[in-house]
Formats: C-alpha cells, sequence, structure tokens
C-alpha cells in the first residue's frame, strides 16, 4: 500500500517543485509577480513536460526537468546565488542522466558569450 502511494505522490510532488522552479524563472525574465503564475500555466499545460510527472511514473526525467528549470532559473537571476544554483543544477543533471546534454551545453556556452562581450559588467557584479 505504501509504494502505490509512493507512486502517486512523487511525481505530483515532483510537478509543483518544477512548476515552482519554471515560475521563478518567468518572475526573474518578466520582472512580475503575475509572471509567476504564467510560467506554472505554460508550464502545466505542456503535455510533454507534464508526462514526465503523470501518477504512477517515478523515473529520473522529473527530476532532470527540475534541474533543467533551476539552472535556467539560476543563469536568469545573474548574481551570485543564482550562478551556484546553476552551478549545482547543471552537474547534477548531467549526474542523473546525459539526455540534456546539449540544452546544458547551450547554458554553459550562452554563459561563456556573454561574459566575453560583457566581461567588464559581469567581473563588478556583486
Amino acid at each position: 500500500m505504501a509504494e502505490k502511494a509512493s507512486a502517486f505522490a512523487v511525481p505530483l510532488i515532483l510537478a509543483a517543485i518544477f512548476a515552482f522552479c519554471v515560475g521563478r524563472a518567468a518572475n526573474i525574465v518578466v520582472k512580475s509577480y503575475a509572471a509567476i503564475f504564467i510560467g506554472v500555466f505554460m508550464a502545466v499545460m505542456t503535455p510533454g513536460v507534464m508526462g514526465y510527472f503523470s501518477a504512477g511514473r517515478v523515473d529520473h526525467h522529473g527530476l532532470q526537468l527540475i534541474f533543467l528549470a533551476c539552472a535556467f532559473w539560476g543563469l536568469m537571476a545573474q548574481d551570485k546565488k543564482g550562478a551556484i544554483l546553476a552551478g549545482l543544477s547543471i552537474p547534477a543533471s548531467l549526474t542523473i542522466g546525459l539526455e540534456l546534454l546539449p540544452i546544458l551545453g547551450l547554458m554553459v556556452a550562452w554563459v561563456a558569450i556573454i561574459w566575453a562581450i560583457r566581461g567588464d559588467e559581469r567581473s563588478e557584479q556583486t
């Protein structure tokens, strides 16, 4: 009975965590608290993503999507806490599996390009 309950509850908890991370990233990008609701709505209404969080499906893809959303959230924050969040999320996602390697590689390349273009501004950030 406990196994059935956890197989039902764990994907829903992971979906809530994913929606929270997407909402926080949307809040940073748009700079409005209404963006949190729009980001959560878009995350929940995407069938391709929410299929990984359906009840009874416990696998590694949900965690990888959470780490991807956290990495995006951290990169959009553009501060030290965001850098730490992204710096922990990217290798954690790669530790779970290599399916997101191209997307995470683009994120790292984006950081390198921004640093190359505006390196002086980045070094002065707190």
